[in-house]
């Protein structure tokens, strides 16, 4: 209930809850997709916010439309979608309580693709396929480092994590490999 003030601290616990774990699968070192085919409103959307990668159907619907309740994206909404997408986009979303479709949202840079509803599932699939053809230690490093950017830590975190990937036998099998196909 959120007429008690037990209750609205029971609210602020689940959205602290809800930070948490959305927190925690942006920061894991796996690569994670969200694929979105139907509603991604409020709580769903900022759950694929925090993925890696997000596909949705052109007709999916997302969106953060917590003001029309006179309430706010509390599960970290407010933030990844400005990081994601810049204040002006934020404001449309979030203030204007702007539902979108999968075409909109990827013109808005929310979603990385949107595709036909009956190809969804395929692409989601394909991208999945392709990203587990990679080397899971690089690509832990590489979120580490994009997840850094913006300060002058970011390019020490790169220089690290490059010495590291490179003493990685996969890494040095790449590497030959590749200069071998270019003599």
């Amino acid at each position: 209930r959120f007429d008690t003030e037990a209750g609205r601290a029971q609210m602020v616990a689940f959205a602290r809850a809800m930070q948490h774990a959305y927190a925690q699968l942006e920061s894991s070192p796996l690569v994670s997709i969200a694929e979105i085919g139907g509603a991604a409103m409020g709580g769903g959307l900022e759950l694929a916010l925090a993925c890696d990668f997000r596909v949705a159907g052109h007709t999916a619907k997302l969106g953060l439309p917590e003001a029309r309740l006179g309430l706010l994206p509390g599960g970290g909404g407010t933030q990844r979608l400005t990081r994601l997408c810049g204040e002006a986009t934020a404001k449309r979303l979030i203030l204007g309580a702007e539902v979108v479709d999968g075409t909109q949202a990827e013109r808005l840079g929310i979603v990385h693709w949107a595709v036909p509803r009956d190809q969804l599932a395929a692409r989601a699939k394909q991208l999945a396929q392709d990203l587990a053809a990679l080397p899971p230690e690089s690509l832990a490093a590489c979120k580490r480092c994009i997840a850094a950017a913006g300060g002058e830590e970011g390019y020490e975190l790169e220089l690290e994590a490059t010495g590291m990937l490179l003493a990685s036998a996969e890494t040095q099998s790449r590497v030959r490999a590749f200069l071998e196909k270019r003599r």
